[in-house]
């Protein structure tokens, strides 16, 4: 909305600010460090540990001292913030951080996209999600297309990957590292990243 209306510097890079609160947070109370790299990357892709290390650290933006005094300023005109929120219970290991990393990712730059697209306007309000309707429209869909199309190889491969989703799906939950969609072949830039440790090499099997 404000490309060509808005020039680009230090005061500008929010993502910056916004990462180095969450660094230092994560530093002190081990809590948002999924934040951090979120936060970072949002406009960007998400970086690796010594490249956040890097942004935050960089003499350039003076990040730590901007980002405390833009958050004095938020809390003069919205009152306290809330409390660090801590990690899901189902992060326990680098791969899962991995993965809640990139599942917030997801969020924030969806939310980011959506309110830049209603500005000045606030985003619609969500609606709740009707799984059993959805689900009904898409098998609905399904057999219209099986039945205009009953001897598609393609159509009859793909109903069989959708059944075979819809039987696992009755399966307990489980996490698997190797079923990471963004894994890529195990390779996680993030590997480190609980522990806060130096730029990692890359993780190979």
């Amino acid at each position: 909305m404000l490309q060509g209306r808005r020039a680009s510097s230090t005061k500008t890079q929010h993502a910056v600010f916004g990462a180095t609160w969450a660094f230092e947070r994560t530093q002190q109370e081990n809590k948002l460090a999924a934040a951090a790299f979120t936060i970072a990357g949002h406009h960007a892709g998400l970086h690796d540990l010594g490249d956040l290390q890097q942004l935050v650290g960089s003499p350039k933006f003076r990040a730590l001292e901007t980002a405390c005094e833009l958050f004095r300023l938020l809390e003069n005109e919205l009152g306290p913030l809330p409390a660090t929120a801590n990690p899901p219970p189902w992060v326990t290991n680098s791969f899962e951080m991995d993965l809640y990393t990139r599942l917030l990712f997801s969020c924030l730059v969806d939310a980011d996209r959506l309110d830049s697209a209603c500005w000045p306007n606030l985003p619609p309000q969500d609606k709740p999600l009707d799984a059993d309707r959805l689900l009904g429209a898409l098998q609905a869909e399904r057999q219209r297309k099986s039945e205009a199309n009953p001897s598609s190889p393609p159509a009859a491969l793909r109903n069989r990957i959708f059944d075979a989703c819809r039987a696992a799906a009755s399966n307990p939950p489980v996490f698997s590292p190797s079923l990471c969609p963004l894994a890529e072949a195990r390779r996680s830039p993030l590997w480190h990243s609980l522990s806060l440790t130096p730029k990692p090499m890359v993780c190979a099997a």
